[in-house]
């Protein structure tokens, strides 16, 4: 079961920690996007995770998020994989090969088989569970659950996603989302601006452009987020 776990990893390409640092060091034309708040400059590593920001930001600003963390602690999802060398092969140079040694115990030290296969987030938010309004706006957009409040406190764990994936993107997503919820018992919710913005109203920065300033497409003809607030009473 746990070795057919790490063939379907492999098979729809998920990376290890090792992997994704190396990517992203060789990956010198990827563009890091600035965005400051409360204090504080994050290098943002895509235009829907500028959009999270704000959105962010205005819920902030209206007093409705207790807390957020930007790229949260890691979790693992499978340890790292050892094995023991077969002795035949270990010491195929000093001895032939046959089944009377094969079969005779010897000590042979563990060697690296696998890394862990590591998940990270893109965002941890926290929000007051009592403000059963609060509760009515969110549940459009993402899957609240009773297992993610604790002490009053829901906490949500959201990888933000473009409109478009590749299909190995998709795939490798869903493969965290589930061992997540396997190991972990944690629901990634996954937030496509474009699609739930629609739900929960659009942030003012979000309607120009993240350079120019100019008016954006993206978002046109949907309501803005402080006056879908209103309509739940916030």
């Amino acid at each position: 079961m746990a070795q057919d776990l790490i063939d379907n990893l492999i098979d729809a390409g998920v990376q290890t920690t090792q992997q994704m640092i190396e990517k992203k060091g060789k990956n010198k034309n990827a563009k890091e996007i600035p965005f400051e708040i409360d204090g504080h400059t994050y290098m943002l590593d895509s235009q829907e995770e500028w959009c999270m920001f704000n959105w962010i930001k205005e819920m902030k600003e209206h007093g409705l998020l207790l807390d957020y963390v930007y790229q949260p602690a890691h979790w693992e999802l499978t340890p790292r994989f050892e094995y023991t060398p077969y002795p035949a092969v270990v010491d195929r140079k000093k001895r032939p090969v046959d089944e009377k040694y094969a079969n005779v115990p010897k000590p042979f030290k563990t060697k690296f088989l696998m890394h862990p296969h590591i998940y990270t987030a893109d965002f941890t938010l926290k929000f007051d569970a009592n403000n059963l309004k609060l509760m009515e706006y969110l549940s459009q957009a993402f899957k609240l659950r009773l297992d993610d409040v604790q002490d009053g406190v829901l906490t949500l764990v959201v990888d933000v996603k473009g409109t478009f994936m590749s299909n190995d993107g998709g795939r490798s997503f869903s493969i965290n989302q589930k061992m997540m919820m396997a190991v972990h018992n944690i629901y990634v919710q996954k937030f496509v601006p474009k699609e739930a913005f629609k739900k929960l109203g659009v942030p003012k920065r979000c309607t120009t452009t993240m350079k120019s300033g100019k008016a954006s497409k993206v978002f046109k003809g949907m309501n803005f987020l402080e006056n879908v607030l209103k309509g739940y009473g916030l």
